[in-house]
């Protein structure tokens, strides 16, 4: 979380955060270390942990980027929860990354469902 923070202090378009952004990040094989907060794996809707599960398993296995799982009982994994609760390190500058709209992340209700993950794009 760290690096995370610093890059995204020090170096424009090499850090994204949000399941959008990441998602779009993934697609374009720009990321080089994906962070995501323990409890959207616990989250009370199926479909919301079963969202995350899908991008954290297509990141390791299709893509080949270092997954890390951040528990929220530390400073930082409560940082990146209170940040949505996924966000990437890139391998190089994404421009327009930031310009890509989030909607509540914090939906437990599933509302938020990505036709990436879901395998719609």
């Amino acid at each position: 979380m760290d690096k995370f923070f610093e890059t995204l202090r020090t170096i424009d378009n090499q850090c994204c955060y949000g399941i959008k952004s990441v998602e779009f990040a993934l697609q374009e094989r720009a990321i080089d270390t994906l962070l995501i907060s323990d409890n959207l794996f616990r989250a009370k809707n199926t479909a919301t942990r079963t969202q995350y599960v899908k991008l954290a398993e297509k990141a390791e296995k299709e893509f080949n980027v270092n997954t890390v799982i951040i528990g929220t009982l530390s400073p930082a994994g409560e940082r990146l929860k209170m940040m949505t609760g996924v966000a990437a390190i890139l391998k190089y500058p994404l421009p327009g990354i930031d310009d890509i709209e989030e909607e509540d992340d914090d939906d437990e209700d599933g509302e938020n469902e990505s036709l990436f993950i879901d395998g719609g794009s």
